[in-house]
């Protein structure tokens, strides 16, 4: 049965990005609101925006759609209840196994203690003057390192 099969009921779209930007409604979501879709979507707190989990609301047919790590972002019970994934410029893995991945495994685990420290500010810093080498990190766009990095609840504080 297809999504857009009336017999099908209401058709839910929840949508999930990986790295930056936001999701929001959008476009899409004048596209799917023409059909009678509802769209949803996760947010993962970047500069102004509020951190919000994606997660299904009422019924009907249920198609998750993820850009770039966003498939690594949803919940299991979240990817789970999805009829149809549409992976959008997604990746299976981030760090290869084995050997090849060792050091990305390593530099991950470093990062992961410095969040769990409160030193998130500091971690953004670092990375982005790494990113943007050999050019000064002040060359590119603005963004959370002008606002300070978005702060789960109950995390420590800065």
């Amino acid at each position: 049965m297809a999504l857009s099969d009336p017999a099908a009921g209401g058709v839910q779209l929840l949508a999930m990005h990986g790295w930056g930007a936001t999701t929001g409604p959008g476009p899409p979501g004048a596209a799917a609101a023409r059909r009678g879709w509802s769209l949803g979507w996760g947010e993962r707190g970047y500069g102004h925006q509020v951190q919000l989990e994606p997660q299904w609301s009422g019924t009907g047919r249920r198609a998750l759609l993820v850009h770039s790590m966003g498939i690594h972002l949803v919940p299991g019970a979240v990817l789970a209840a999805a009829e149809a994934v549409v992976l959008l410029a997604s990746f299976g893995r981030f760090v290869p196994p084995g050997a090849p991945g060792r050091r990305g495994q390593l530099a991950l685990e470093a990062m992961a203690n410095r969040l769990s420290n409160g030193d998130s500010d500091g971690l953004l810093k670092d990375f982005l003057a790494q990113a943007a080498a050999p050019d000064p990190e002040e060359l590119l766009p603005a963004g959370p390192r002008e606002e300070g990095c978005p702060r789960r609840p109950g995390s420590p504080a800065r």
